[in-house]
């Protein structure tokens, strides 16, 4: 089993190697895949950061740069330009909030990756992020909801949560089923009395993040993109009632964002 790493901006990841296939996820700039079965254009890939599975174009990959791939930092801005030079004049691409740089080079403020890209230095973290979950949430406001996506042209709930948690040196896994069983503790009996900024909303089929005690931000598939909701609206819409919801509390990240 080969491993790759992701040179694309980003890529939807697919159910069959078909450019129509059903979205699975969306696999980030920097991230490591394990090729798991191939075609004349296509490859199953598992990421490593979730083991989630899917079809992406062959030309999304290429191997792991020869160069050494620590110390890794990861993008702390909803998107980051990368340029060809670390003059900043000509920009290649945007790249993904989370997204893992591996560092090749430290040059006056600038970091240059495995790929010859180069980012400015106050686009990335090689921490976890200080900001509280919300707040690093509402970087997204606006951004269009897009089935899979976890990139900040466009994201999903779940996806919103996973990669909130990546910068912030938290392990999530991928969907609202998988969060739901594992990520940070729950809350129960008069701890749901008590909700604070940050804590997670789970409901069947969808995710919102705190922002207080009674509004939340989530990326939104009725209205179509990223915004701020009353609690009882966001449950209201989907036919729940408070009492139905899960509510989970991030736990003290780890000293690692990668």
């Amino acid at each position: 089993m080969t491993e790759n790493i992701v040179i694309v901006p980003h890529i939807i990841a697919r159910e069959a190697p078909n450019p129509t296939a059903e979205a699975v996820t969306d696999l980030l700039y920097g991230e490591r895949q394990s090729v798991l079965e191939e075609t004349a254009d296509w490859v199953r890939v598992r990421n490593r950061d979730d083991a989630y599975e899917g079809w992406i174009p062959q030309a999304a990959l290429a191997p792991l740069p020869p160069e050494p791939m620590e110390p890794v930092r990861r993008v702390r801005t909803r998107l980051a330009t990368a340029y060809k030079a670390p003059a900043g004049r000509v920009a290649l691409q945007d790249i993904g909030f989370a997204s893992p740089i591996p560092v090749a080079e430290a040059r006056g403020g600038w970091i240059r990756d495995g790929h010859g890209r180069w980012f400015r230095d106050q686009d990335l973290t090689a921490e976890p992020l200080p900001e509280g979950f919300a707040d690093l949430a509402l970087l997204f406001l606006g951004v269009p909801y897009v089935w899979g996506g976890r990139h900040g042209g466009g994201i999903d709930c779940s996806g919103l949560v996973q990669v909130t948690a990546l910068a912030k040196g938290h392990h999530c896994l991928r969907d609202t089923g998988d969060q739901v069983e594992s990520f940070g503790h729950l809350l129960e009996g008069t701890a749901r009395d008590h909700l604070q900024r940050d804590d997670i909303l789970y409901m069947p089929g969808h995710v919102a993040i705190l922002t207080g005690p009674l509004t939340a931000v989530h990326a939104d598939g009725l209205a179509g993109y990223v915004h701020e909701q009353d609690i009882e609206t966001i449950l209201a819409e989907r036919g729940f009632r408070f009492d139905e919801a899960t509510i989970r509390r991030p736990v003290r990240a780890p000293q690692s964002v990668v």
